[in-house]
């Protein structure tokens, strides 16, 4: 009757275990710099983060009031984000010939530097919102809200696509955005972003000392 007990109960448990355990060893990036407080969950397990701290896919991350943490992924890519921003790594593999990224911004704004994933040929590295989809090739870009909408910019490297299932666009010109008012509403076209908006946007993710 014991033996029975152990097979049907403990073993199940060991298989639960294991699980959690593989989803837990699979670190993807390191925090490099945080202001304020942030935190990690996984597994309803939280872990409060500090330079140094590793980051696991499946993590998600949170920041708080007049935080801001940076994220130096095993690909090289960078993600900034803002105060009280959420942020889950869903999948991050640097494999070569099998890379592949894909995180979620649930709030909050993100500026972030891509790896060798989104430059590798057939690699794909995308950011997923409440309104868009936004893939990444060799990009620094920015996400987030402003006047109360979704928009998404380009600074540098080679494109941006952000698509839902009302439409697509690509940002292939330094300092241009679309706005997206909403899921399955299209992403507007391209439009030259101004300094003002520029410098507002940097700001949302922007520590409050320069870098050291």
């Amino acid at each position: 009757m014991i033996s029975r007990l152990v097979k049907y109960l403990f073993v199940p448990l060991l298989a639960i275990f294991l699980v959690a355990a593989k989803v837990d060893d699979h670190p993807v990036g390191k925090v490099a710099r945080i202001e304020g407080t942030a935190f990690a969950m996984q597994d309803a397990q939280p872990r409060v983060l500090a330079v140094g701290s590793t980051i696991f896919e499946n993590d998600v991350i949170s920041t708080g009031r007049k935080s801001r943490l940076r994220l130096t992924m095993i690909d090289k890519g960078s993600f900034t984000l803002g105060e009280q921003a959420m942020f889950i790594v869903l999948e991050y593999i640097a494999k070569a010939g099998q890379e592949n990224a894909t995180a979620r911004l649930l709030s909050g704004a993100v500026n972030l530097v891509s790896g060798t994933i989104a430059s590798a040929k057939g690699g794909s590295l995308r950011i997923e919102s409440e309104t868009a989809s936004i893939g990444i090739r060799g990009t620094m870009a920015w996400g987030g809200i402003i006047d109360e909408v979704s928009q998404v910019a380009y600074f540098k490297g080679k494109s941006v696509t952000v698509e839902n299932a009302g439409g697509k666009v690509e940002l292939t010109r330094a300092g241009y955005g679309t706005r997206i008012a909403g899921p399955g509403v299209a992403p507007s076209p391209p439009k030259k972003w101004g300094k003002g908006k520029i410098k507002r946007a940097a700001a949302m993710t922007a520590f409050s000392t320069p870098t050291p």
